[in-house]
């Protein structure tokens, strides 16, 4: 594929993404009427063609070859083109056998997709304070480096200037002597840190998991699961058969938990309890799966009971979780424009005084 192509998958992909709860609900329609997979893509195609919707006919186009090349295996058909998330639903649905019980599973992917769009909606506008006040800071930090030097020729001494002004002297020479070095650690930080979130796995990881802001993917990745095992095991998939399934698509994390799961209950097959206790959902979630297990008195029910009934409650659960980073980042926000702003103030106002005091000796 040359880079002309690539760029013009990942436009087409990202336009294709953003409405593709309708293509499920589409898909689940004509499954649910026993409209063959290929006539339903090929129409679509034809259909994007006549349109001119170009990114849509490139991504029917490349739906409709992988299809022929293996057909049946929606995850074959749908990978590298919906997210991650997405393809562990569709591996359970790949699971299911019968026109219903697949059409339920993709109508129950479009839901799920709907609620994770109001839930990061929520949680992009209680952020936004943050998102707004960040380039402001980054204009405060620039001035201070303007302004440090001139309040040094002014009063050469940082030792007769206040605390307050001290540090964003501190600040200043970081900047200004090792400025771009700082830039390529924190944009490369950055990069780890966002693949840290797929990727760490481990003891060390779960402890993390209970901290903000990685026990907010934790609350997401452990919802989606959730929903998935619900629809696995409702359409009659055992609990161990169910967790195999969903490993071949999960992310690295969410595998470490499958794969610890399954290692658990292969060698004491009832403790559940024990088996789940991963990490993989915050504490109330896994006393609540315990507890509906435990009413229950069978496992996949609980499952299934959480990951559909329940997982309102999951929801308002990450929301709430969310809350709680937008006043932490918030608050950090404040911190720094109260920092530069009054900092300076501080700064300035001790200098102007220390300038007359200086001037006042002299004339005497």
């Amino acid at each position: 594929m040359t880079l002309q192509q690539r760029l013009q998958f990942i436009i087409a992909r990202s336009v294709f993404n953003d409405k593709r709860d309708e293509f499920y609900v589409d898909l689940s329609e004509a499954i649910r009427d026993k409209e063959t997979l290929h006539t339903f893509l090929s129409n679509g195609y034809e259909f994007s063609k006549k349109y001119r919707r170009r990114d849509y006919a490139l991504i029917y186009a490349i739906m409709l070859r992988r299809f022929q090349d293996e057909e049946g295996r929606l995850t074959h058909m749908l990978a590298t083109i919906v997210p991650e998330g997405d393809l562990l639903a569709i591996a359970a649905i790949d699971g299911l056998v019968g026109n219903n019980e697949r059409a339920d599973g993709f109508l129950r992917l479009s839901q799920q997709i709907e609620r994770q769009k109001k839930m990061k909606g929520a949680l992009l506008r209680s952020t936004l304070t943050s998102i707004v006040l960040l380039p402001v800071i980054l204009v405060f930090s620039f001035l201070n480096t303007r302004k440090i030097p001139a309040y040094e020729r002014m009063v050469p001494d940082r030792t007769r200037w206040p605390e307050i002004g001290q540090a964003l002297g501190a600040v200043s020479d970081i900047m200004q002597n090792y400025g771009t070095e700082l830039a390529v650690v924190v944009v490369m930080s950055l990069v780890l840190f966002i693949l840290s979130f797929k990727h760490w796995v481990g003891a060390l990881r779960a402890r993390f998991d209970s901290i903000l802001p990685y026990s907010l993917y934790r609350d997401a990745g452990s919802t989606d699961f959730l929903m998935n095992m619900a629809g696995l095991l409702r359409s009659g998939k055992q609990l161990v058969e169910a967790l195999n399934l969903l490993s071949v698509h999960a992310s690295p994390w969410l595998r470490y938990h499958i794969v610890t799961i399954l290692t658990r209950l292969n060698a004491v097959p009832d403790d559940y309890a024990h088996a789940f206790d991963t990490g993989l959902f915050s504490a109330d979630v896994h006393f609540r799966l315990l507890t509906y297990g435990r009413r229950d008195r069978n496992f996949s029910a609980a499952f299934i009971r959480l990951g559909t009934s329940g997982v309102d409650y999951v929801h308002r659960q990450t929301i709430k979780t969310g809350k709680v980073l937008s006043a932490v980042t918030l608050a950090v926000s404040i911190f720094l424009l109260a920092f530069f702003y009054f900092g300076d103030y501080i700064t300035s106002d001790a200098i102007g005084k220390i300038m007359k005091a200086e001037m006042s000796q002299q004339q005497n």
